[in-house]
């Protein structure tokens, strides 16, 4: 069930700035030894667990690197970007990240997250087992990317600028693509519907081992102006 506005606000604002403060100036040290143990700057959490893990929900974190966290939860937290850190079985629902991520994601949840704009690296590594479901994905960019079980439900990809990605065994039921660039991806396993692609860019796309016909993509143009009027209307 989705979270309400003021249940959000709830998690964020129950947080003492000096703790709050004291973490943000501890991350900001880039140690790269953090990396080798799980969890060194998240120690027990002053809230205790949620769903077996580390509540750390509704923090308001600024840039963090070097850091393994495993089996936490930051949902409808804040935080500018997260780069160069290892991420197993921890909960980004309704987070929003502002600049980038570049790091390795596995079993990891953004649900109803807002990565708006958001440049996407997955470190070299497969993104695992994630669900973006009901995500705003608005204009991510990011290439060379592997998806691997990914949930990709009902979320915006719309104007995304997505080259040279891989998606195996993913899925795209209501995925929003509007005017989105997809070129040279591979789908093996489920991928969008051809509906789904109007108006997007797919250039050498394929799917289980086969080049898609791009003639199939019916580019109407009319759906475009409506679509992208309506986009403008509510700022998306």
């Amino acid at each position: 069930m989705a979270l309400k506005k003021k249940e959000i606000e709830a998690l964020k604002n129950r947080w003492d700035e000096d703790y709050v403060a004291q973490l943000n100036k501890v991350l900001w040290k880039k140690d790269w030894r953090n990396r080798q143990d799980a969890n060194v700057n998240f120690h027990n959490s002053p809230f205790g667990e949620i769903s077996s893990k580390r509540d750390f929900r509704g923090l308001d974190l600024k840039c963090f690197s070097h850091q393994n966290l495993q089996d936490i939860d930051l949902s409808c937290s804040t935080m500018t970007s997260i780069t160069r850190s290892i991420l197993k079985n921890v909960t980004l629902d309704y987070t929003n990240i502002k600049s980038g991520i570049s790091s390795i994601l596995i079993d990891c949840s953004f649900e109803y997250a807002n990565l708006h704009k958001t440049v996407l690296n997955n470190d070299g590594e497969p993104i695992q087992n994630t669900s973006f479901y009901k995500a705003n994905l608005n204009k991510l960019l990011g290439s060379d990317l592997v998806f691997i079980n990914c949930n990709f439900n009902s979320t915006n990809l719309k104007r995304v600028d997505l080259r040279y990605c891989r998606f195996e065994n993913c899925t795209f039921i209501g995925t929003q693509f509007f005017m989105s660039t997809l070129i040279h991806c591979t789908f093996i396993g489920e991928a969008p519907q051809i509906e789904q692609l109007d108006s997007s860019n797919i250039e050498n796309m394929v799917i289980n081992g086969e080049p898609f016909d791009i003639s199939k993509v019916n580019r109407n143009e009319t759906k475009e102006f409506i679509e992208l009027t309506k986009d403008i209307i509510y700022g998306v």
